[in-house]
């Protein structure tokens, strides 16, 4: 999603709220995947489809584990 401070990914804090934040995109992979180069941090937490309904705040349940991450579905 690209908002007015550019693109932006759904994270969820440690407490299990969503927060959106700006990053800095680099190169794009064959596989569809994007390398993001900045504005994260390396243990964030993703949130790889967002609904349309997300807000910032709103509660979030984890439904994968990390083992999943970057297998794309």
């Amino acid at each position: 999603k690209t908002g007015e401070s550019g693109p932006i990914v759904w994270t969820v804090d440690g407490e299990g709220y969503a927060r959106s934040q700006v990053v800095t995109l680099g190169a794009a992979a064959p596989d569809g995947l994007v390398e993001i180069t900045a504005g994260l941090d390396v243990t964030a937490k993703l949130i790889s489809s967002p609904p349309a309904t997300l807000s910032v705040g709103r509660r979030v349940i984890i439904t994968a584990d990390d083992s999943q991450m970057g297998r794309g579905k």
